[in-house]
C-alpha cells in the first residue's frame, strides 16, 4: 500500500502473543521508507528508542529489523502483560533481503560484540522465540539472546 520498490529490505512479522496475534508488524529500511515518503524511525520511535543499531555508519542503522522490533516492543509494553505470559510464544518475521539478516542486526548473538537489534529484542524478552526467515536462507532462530537450533 506504500508503493515500495525492491531496492532494499522490507519485513513482515506475526506473533502468537495473546492480544497481538491478529496484527501484522511491518519493518521498512531507510531507503524504501524515504522512497515511500514515510517518516524516519527517529520521528516514529524517537532517537532514544529502546532498540537501536549499535553501529554509527548510516548503512548499518534503521534497518527493517530495527523498525519491526521497536513496533513489536511498543505493542508488548502497551499490553501490560502479566509475568510469564510471553513464555513459549513466538515472533515470526520474514525479511525480503535474500542475504538474510545483516551482520549489524545479528551482532552479538554468539559473541561479546555490542548487541545488534535482534539480540537487544531477545535480551529484553528472553522467553520469546524469534524466527527470522529470508528467501533462500536458513532461518535464524533466537531465544534468550542466543541462536538456537
Amino acid at each position: 500500500t506504500h508503493n515500495l520498490s525492491d531496492s532494499d529490505t522490507v519485513a513482515a512479522g506475526t506473533t502468537d502473543i495473546i492480544g497481538l496475534n491478529n496484527i501484522t508488524f511491518e519493518g521498512i529500511s531507510p531507503t524504501v521508507r524515504n522512497e515511500a515518503g514515510l517518516p524516519s524511525l527517529d520521528e516514529i520511535y524517537g532517537a532514544d528508542r529502546a532498540i537501536v543499531s549499535p553501529r554509527q555508519n548510516a548503512l548499518f542503522t534503521r534497518h527493517a529489523e530495527e523498525d519491526i522490533f521497536n513496533s513489536l516492543s511498543n505493542q508488548i509494553e502497551n499490553l501490560n502483560l502479566p509475568p510469564g505470559s510471553l513464555t513459549g510464544r513466538t515472533v515470526s518475521i520474514n525479511i525480503s533481503n535474500s542475504s538474510g539478516v545483516c551482520t549489524a542486526c545479528r551482532q552479538g548473538l554468539n559473541s561479546d560484540a555490542a548487541p545488534g537489534v535482534v539480540k537487544q529484542f531477545s535480551d529484553k524478552y528472553p522467553e520469546l522465540t524469534i524466527e527470522i526467515t529470508a528467501p533462500g536462507q536458513t532461518p535464524l532462530i533466537v531465544r534468550g539472546g542466543t541462536t538456537i537450533d
